[in-house]
């Protein structure tokens, strides 16, 4: 267990820093006093993108979940797989609600 103070909230993920290790040698910190979390709908979000690589869920079921929990990142993370497993269609969407219009402009 240790205290740790958030350094920089940038959602899904909140970076925070370990107080009592910097306390303990504040002239001289060490990456390890940071840490980086993952917001539960980014820890799902893979997790349900792993799972449709192995056809155990479908890709238009996590695009509902990230549909309902939207964030930009977790829309590239979308995208991206769906390049890569050559759906277009889903590739298509997630990138433009991610924003990426030139990636869109491929995908057409």
């Amino acid at each position: 267990m240790f205290s740790a103070c958030p350094v920089h909230c940038c959602p899904p993920q909140v970076r925070s820093v370990d107080m009592d290790g910097l306390m303990q040698n504040p002239e001289h910190p060490t990456g390890r006093l940071f840490r980086t979390i993952d917001s539960k709908s980014l820890r799902d979000t893979r997790v349900l993108l792993d799972d449709s690589e192995s056809n155990a869920v479908k890709i238009e079921d996590t695009y509902a979940f990230i549909d309902q929990n939207p964030h930009p990142r977790l829309w590239r993370l979308l995208a991206e797989s769906s390049l890569a497993k050559l759906d277009l269609d889903v590739a298509d969407k997630a990138f433009v609600r991610c924003q990426v219009w030139f990636c869109s402009a491929i995908c057409c």
